[in-house]
């Protein structure tokens, strides 16, 4: 299975689990961006975000993962921590993390999760694409049958959730 239209951005400082991510990742296929700090831009293009956050307070983290789940709401998010508890774990999933993985990591497990997240990724990319074409081919038909304002707010729909509208 070829993943090599799926972006993934790895933030962690320590280097050596760093390369073991990149290693996963590329071994599938994915592509690493590797740019120091993402713009707006950038994050609207990733598809796959995986921090380490064992030096990020809760508060800072959850609000950061809100802030960028505004800009690309289908990313898909996986934290490396040290924070085993069930308030932390409740809180990630209520910002929309997808995957958690605890310290001392379990590379086969590591591997596990990142495999599972590149393939979800591909996969809303691949039905949001489907998506698209399916709202203007609706959209062409109300408006060929004369419903121009049913066509205006199925293409106002489809801005808005490209991130293009108003």
């Amino acid at each position: 299975m070829s993943l090599k239209n799926v972006q993934v951005f790895i933030k962690t400082e320590d280097k050596e689990l760093e390369e073991i991510m990149k290693e996963i990742v590329l071994k599938m296929q994915a592509k690493v961006v590797e740019v120091d700090n993402l713009s707006e831009a950038d994050f609207r293009k990733i598809d796959v975000l995986i921090l380490d956050t064992r030096e990020m307070p809760d508060e800072w983290l959850f609000e950061f993962i809100n802030e960028v789940k505004k800009v690309n709401q289908r990313l898909e998010v996986m934290i490396v921590t040290c924070k085993n508890s069930i308030k932390s774990s409740i809180l990630a999933m209520k910002v929309g993390i997808s995957e958690e993985i605890f310290f001392p990591i379990d590379v086969k497990l590591l591997k596990n999760k990142i495999k599972s997240l590149l393939k979800s990724a591909d996969k809303e990319k691949k039905e949001g694409f489907f998506s698209k074409i399916q709202k203007t081919l609706m959209a062409v038909t109300f408006a060929e049958v004369g419903e121009f304002e049913t066509a205006k707010e199925l293409i106002k729909d489809k801005e808005e959730n490209d991130g293009r509208g108003n």
